[in-house]
């Protein structure tokens, strides 16, 4: 652990945490804490940049909700919906509705269908 410090000087506790945690070693990320402060290791400065609330507050305009249903009607039919909204302005983009799926499947290749 404390040769992991080492090496990587811009690793945090959490980080370290993790890479332990994938060698197989259960250990919690307090004790991994405790063990570098009595090291006299100081964790690693907070990066600069945006948080992640500053990040998707700028990337707002450009997100898009997506979601992909199939609704029963009383015919014996299915309809597959494809509902896309703007997250910014909480409205509806676009709303496909049709009676087969919209991805189709020829020679091994998956694509979209155009709508």
């Amino acid at each position: 652990m404390l040769r992991l410090a080492a090496e990587n000087s811009s690793w945090g506790y959490r980080r370290i945490h993790g890479e332990l945690a994938g060698l197989g070693y259960q250990i919690g990320a307090s004790t991994v804490w405790s063990i570098l402060r009595r090291a006299g290791i100081v964790p690693a400065r907070r990066r600069d940049g945006p948080s992640w609330r500053q990040f998707l507050r700028a990337q707002a305009r450009g997100i898009l909700a997506t979601d992909f249903f199939c609704v029963e009607t009383l015919l014996p039919q299915r309809l597959y919906v494809l509902f896309v909204c703007a997250t910014r302005r909480c409205c509806c983009c676009r709303m496909v509705v049709r009676d087969r799926p919209f991805l189709r499947c020829r020679s091994g290749e998956v694509k979209l269908e155009a709508a």
